[in-house]
């Protein structure tokens, strides 16, 4: 038989793990938001990035790093455009922080340098 003392702790449980469960869902929404909100902010600034350097970069990917609140960008650069060399950067589109610069021939292979500039822009977009 239940004794009315251990039935009102149970309703007393309940009733705080319920409190403690809707303010945690209320702080990874709200957390929800503000990345997407920041991504969202990240995605403007690299269209306006790209569309100031539209003949000389192309912005392969951007993403909002929360380390250090800025827009990380994967940007293909040939400088100058009649340039036989294209350069692949991972750089900070806020403080043009560059985090990965690498100079490649047109037409030889990129495959490792696309996997490095992929792997710094992970690395930096954190």
């Amino acid at each position: 038989m239940i004794k009315r003392r251990d039935l009102v702790v149970l309703c007393l449980g309940l009733a705080i793990g319920a409190g403690v469960a809707s303010l945690y869902w209320r702080g990874s929404e709200r957390q929800g938001q503000l990345a997407f909100n920041h991504n969202l902010k990240c995605q403007q600034i690299a269209r306006q990035f790209e569309s100031e350097n539209s003949t000389i970069a192309t912005i392969v990917k951007s993403a909002y790093s929360p380390s250090r609140n800025s827009c990380i960008a994967e940007v293909i650069w040939i400088v100058p455009p009649e340039s036989d060399n294209v350069r692949y950067t991972v750089e900070d589109l806020l403080s043009h922080e560059a985090f990965f610069i690498k100079s490649v021939k047109r037409g030889e292979p990129i495959g490792q340098t696309a996997k490095e500039q992929e792997a710094q822009f992970i690395t930096a977009s954190r």
